[in-house]
């Protein structure tokens, strides 16, 4: 172990730097998870709300909005599960379970459950964009 000067005479052990920079890249990544939520879920109630409204039923194009809808909730799920895993590790850790044991579990799970979320909102939007454009190329031909 060794210690990282601080000014004048204050000192931290690597463990609480590690424990910083973990806290740092956690409250960056909970920001980002939480715009992603916040989207996913915006994205899915207005269009399950207005799918009729705006986008009629032809099945073809619905196939698109469907898939787009389980993404969105892809997204949201990785953001339940991501929340409880750090849930139950902050308990564990309550608990006296070895910080790295703890630092390596969290690290990698948190990076899956994050690219994940990000990677089915990302799909989610281009099939719901995909499924806008099928319902405008319709209505040119039929109009």
């Amino acid at each position: 172990m060794y210690n990282v000067m601080l000014g004048e005479e204050k000192t931290i052990d690597d463990q609480q730097v590690r424990l910083r920079h973990l806290d740092n890249a956690e409250e960056e990544g909970r920001k980002t998870n939480d715009a992603i939520l916040s989207l996913s879920t915006g994205a899915l109630a207005l269009s399950i709300t207005f799918r009729s409204a705006l986008f009629g039923t032809e099945p073809s194009a619905l196939f698109l909005l469907g898939m787009s809808w389980i993404a969105f909730t892809v997204s949201v799920i990785c953001y339940v599960m991501n929340s409880i895993f750090k849930a139950s590790t902050t308990l564990e850790m309550a608990q006296g379970k070895s910080f790295e044991q703890l630092d390596q579990q969290i690290l990698n799970y948190s990076c899956k459950a994050r690219v994940t979320m990000l990677v089915s909102f990302l799909i989610g939007v281009v099939l719901l964009a995909l499924f806008g454009d099928s319902r405008r190329s319709n209505q040119g031909r039929n109009d």
